[in-house]
């Protein structure tokens, strides 16, 4: 995780913390290991001194191995650690510049694992990380990792005291006209093939999903949907379906682009991902620079893992399987790093995932700027202009996505240079068709 051997470059931060131990075995480190736990992960470094201008400093140890022998048998000691969440390697003693040090690498804790606390009280020994300082965590935040540590996602429960008449029919037919319009199966009462509706009772998925907003509310008081500032009353399908039309529609995105295919999928990992029941709202706002996407609740596998693919640890394993059989956010592990390829490939910066704390949330962005415009093609201006026009030749109209796709060039790309055409005066536009001008 650091350097060891230039580590009087460091200095303490959100995953670096530096005691001198030469004391003994810090009291302060338990909280250390609990925050760091809880948070991101972080490195403990025994045998380090901090100076008043942030720098490091190594003090020799006089016998590290009691350290290490101590600090094992209270990690051990469920009556003082909730949990040891270290594998042997991660505790090792170095040697800087002569002096005899300990390095303690603790990993960010499993959901499972979580919250990993001191003591004999969760409620008063669970810490977490915020910049360089450890704090205590408020029962809320507690309590959020207690509903991550659960087995079933939260939207697996069946909503008893509730009836169908929660649903709005209306929602649930927009859904099963994208339904039938993509899948050929008969499903029966679609309620229970979705797990919508158990029993005639819907389940937290059915309510979220499908529910009309007043019935939402009732039960998840913290619901909340934003979008350019402005609070929606709409249940989750319907507010993805009108976020991602009214983001493609200021962007002036084509259907079936690129562009559209991102934006939707990073909507879906933003409503899949949500805890409902976390203190911020769902937030979505596009900038002259930028599309944010916002949900409560941080990522439940590290973001390191999730940029490369293969692993998924949804929060709503329901709402996600409903979204999947309409063909939205159908890239189960892949989801992340086909956003962030796509993104990247039709001529943007790269995207940014962002996670902080008090409140728990997960921001996505999109960025709107371009990255250097000399990567996009080896072609010059006049020869992408005469495949442009070649093809309009040959073709007599065609959409942007089509001429894209022909120039193997990303949406954004190819808007420029057929802006460029239209100024020109050598194509024109008409219904997002473009064609030579007569």
């Amino acid at each position: 995780m650091i350097q060891i051997e230039s580590i009087e470059e460091y200095q303490e931060n959100n995953r670096i913390e530096a005691k001198k131990a030469l004391g003994g075995l810090p009291l302060s480190i338990w909280e250390t290991y609990s925050a760091f736990a809880n948070t991101l992960g972080g490195v403990i470094l025994l045998g380090v001194e901090e100076y008043r201008d942030k720098s490091f400093h190594t003090v020799d140890l006089p016998d590290p191995q009691r350290l290490v022998d101590e600090f094992t048998k209270i990690l051990n000691n469920k009556e003082r650690v909730s949990a040891n969440i270290l594998a042997d390697s991660d505790i090792h003693i170095e040697t800087i510049h002569g002096d005899r040090i300990i390095v303690i690498e603790v990993p960010r804790a499993r959901r499972y694992d979580k919250p990993v606390f001191v003591g004999d009280s969760m409620y008063s020994g669970t810490y977490r990380r915020n910049g360089e300082g450890d704090y205590h965590c408020t029962r809320e935040e507690i309590e959020a990792m207690l509903r991550d540590a659960a087995v079933h996602s939260a939207d697996t429960k069946v909503l008893d005291t509730l009836d169908i008449s929660v649903f709005d029919t209306s929602t649930v037919d927009r859904y099963l006209d994208v339904f039938h319009h993509v899948r050929t199966i008969d499903t029966g009462n679609i309620h229970t093939y979705l797990q919508s509706c158990v029993n005639d009772h819907p389940t937290m998925a059915g309510l979220l999903m499908f529910g009309k907003y007043d019935r939402i509310k009732e039960v998840i008081p913290s619901y909340s949907l934003v979008l350019q500032d402005e609070e929606l009353e709409m249940n989750l399908f319907d507010f993805l379906y009108y976020a991602r039309n009214r983001l493609c529609e200021i962007l002036d995105t084509e259907t079936g682009s690129v562009i559209e295919m991102v934006i939707t999928e990073s909507l879906a990992n933003c409503v899949i991902n949500a805890d409902y029941h976390g203190t911020v709202s769902i937030d979505i706002h596009i900038d002259e620079d930028k599309i944010t996407m916002r949900n409560p609740g941080t990522f439940r596998i590290p973001v390191s893992k999730a940029r490369r693919g293969g692993l998924a640890d949804p929060r709503n394993v329901f709402i996600m399987r409903m979204f999947s059989l309409v063909n939205i956010g159908k890239n189960t592990g892949s989801g992340v790093p086909a956003i962030y390829h796509a993104w990247h490939g039709e001529g943007f910066d790269e995207p940014q995932i962002t996670q902080s704390f008090q409140p728990e949330q997960t921001i996505l962005t999109l960025p709107l700027t371009e990255h250097n415009s000399d990567a996009w093609t080896t072609a010059s201006p006049e020869e992408i202009a005469s495949l442009i026009i070649s093809y309009l030749t040959e073709h007599h109209t065609a959409r942007r996505t089509e001429i894209a796709k022909y120039l193997n060039l990303g949406e954004r790309q190819t808007r420029k240079y057929l802006n460029q055409l239209v100024k020109a005066q050598i194509i024109i536009t008409h219904n997002k068709q473009y064609s030579l001008k007569a």
